[in-house]
């Protein structure tokens, strides 16, 4: 019985993981217009998701890359190019929605946010491996060792 049951869990989990490989297949039909269907392929590849972060539209099953998708049809098959249809995504989600976003002002972060970061860091490095060499301690107690303690060779031995 037990073993039974261990069965249909691991059928279950199965068609379960399986339903979510193929969950970002659309079904659209560009058939009488090869040229769409590239067209179509490039764009949804070359736009982000804004709900996925660094995933295409054309690879996430999130419910407004689906929308997205849908909009890139829509606009196709009304005759936008491809320009006219990124500057539209770029109008409604952002900068963000492109891979290679725009050098203005708004996008400063985006540009320099990774290089100001690795600054960061190595300065951080740099002033902990510089400070090491000045946590060194001189005791001038009676309690020290005197110059013979640490030269054996030259002095008496004890």
């Amino acid at each position: 019985m037990v073993k039974t049951a261990f069965k249909l869990f691991c059928c279950l989990f199965a068609l379960q993981l399986s339903s979510q490989l193929f969950a970002a297949v659309d079904p659209v039909d560009f058939s009488q217009q090869p040229e769409l269907e590239e067209r179509y392929r490039a764009l949804t590849h070359t736009l982000r998701c804004p709900k996925c972060q660094n995933q295409s539209i054309g690879g996430s099953d999130a419910p407004i890359a689906l929308d997205m998708r849908h909009k890139v049809e829509g606009l196709l098959r009304e005759g936008k190019t491809n320009q006219e249809i990124e500057q539209f995504m770029i109008d409604r989600y952002g900068d963000y929605v492109t891979y290679d976003p725009p050098f203005k002002s708004r996008t400063y972060l985006l540009w320099f946010g990774p290089l100001i970061f690795l600054i960061i860091v190595v300065f951080g490095f740099w002033m902990t491996f510089r400070r090491k060499g000045d946590d060194v301690i001189y005791d001038d107690d009676e309690d020290s060792l005197d110059e013979d303690d640490l030269h054996p060779s030259k002095g008496g031995q004890k």
